[in-house]
């Protein structure tokens, strides 16, 4: 026997239809639903970013010094280092106009020095003589403002440099500028030690007391840099000792440029100049500078310089 069953399947065919319908819509809603969330997501999280930019312009415009807004965790490095660099920016620019005014006041005396002698026609001023020595005076504070102008202070994104290689390059130098001397050099230097500022202002630091030291001593000097707990906070900082079996530095010369803010427009030619220039970049950076004797008979300069600028 054969049963044959039959029946109209178009009620089921709309019913598939209209679940497909429903489906499709029910999809897309979901689909625009999360569309806009995502939206929402993204201008929400943006956010700071434009806000960032807003205050950016401000900057550019003068409105604002720096940026004052509070940032989520992500992006509170990169404004910290934005205001790092403008703050450094600002420094530079306001020591470049003290420098300016400081060296238009040092450069009164000679002028004034010339212009009398010059004015003085009475046979008795050596006049060559005080020309050309103004004329080194005036030499000498242009190139201590020019340098004390170039110090650059604590840098941020700025790479570390290796201390070793700053005094030995330094050192190999002024072996051969005092070549006649036969200078004997007792180098301590730590291995692996770094300083995290301008490379250039520690060259000043090692060049000017290392100068003075070939200069004035009678044939040793003793360099020391090595990590060590500084005075003022006990923290481990960057010490520099440089000594030398000379004259040593007089008291009077000590006490001068141990002055702080003093500049060295009535330095003569000798240990001040240099001194002055190491004093000035050890107080930006907020260093220590000691002077005293040596145990090899001359002076004993004594430099700490923090491992890293505070806060």
């Amino acid at each position: 026997y054969t049963f044959s069953v039959a029946q109209d399947m178009t009620e089921f065919d709309a019913r598939i239809t209209a679940f497909r319908s429903s489906l499709w819509g029910t999809l897309g809603g979901v689909a625009l639903l999360l569309l806009a969330v995502q939206w929402g997501i993204l201008r929400w999280g943006l956010l700071p970013l434009k806000h960032a930019a807003n205050e950016l312009g401000a900057i550019e415009e003068g409105m604002q010094t720096r940026m004052k807004g509070r940032y989520p965790p992500e992006l509170q490095t990169l404004t910290s280092n934005i205001n790092g660099l403008l703050s450094h920016q600002r420094e530079h620019l306001e020591r470049y106009r003290r420098t300016l005014g400081d060296l238009a006041h040092s450069l009164k005396t000679p002028l004034a020095i010339l212009q009398s002698a010059a004015e003085n026609r009475d046979g008795k001023t050596d006049l060559p003589n005080v020309v050309l020595e103004q004329v080194e005076r005036m030499n000498q504070l242009t190139g201590y403002q020019l340098r004390r102008a170039a110090t650059s202070g604590w840098t941020v994104l700025s790479a570390p440099i290796a201390v070793q290689g700053v005094v030995e390059k330094v050192l190999a130098g002024l072996h051969k500028v005092y070549a006649d001397k036969a200078v004997k050099t007792l180098t301590e230097l730590q291995p692996g030690l770094e300083f995290s500022g301008d490379e250039g202002d520690l060259v000043e630091i090692v060049g000017n007391l290392t100068d003075n030291a070939f200069k004035w001593c009678r044939g040793q000097v003793h360099v020391l840099a090595c990590s060590k707990a500084g005075p003022r906070n006990g923290e481990m900082d960057l010490f520099i000792h440089v000594e030398d079996d000379g004259p040593g530095i007089p008291s009077e010369m000590v006490r001068y440029v141990m002055q702080r803010g003093r500049r060295a427009d009535s330095d003569i030619a000798g240990h001040g100049i240099g001194l002055s220039i190491v004093r000035d970049i050890v107080q930006l950076y907020g260093g220590t500078l000691e002077i005293g004797e040596s145990e090899l008979g001359g002076a004993a300069v004594h430099v700490w310089l923090p491992a890293g600028p505070k806060g």
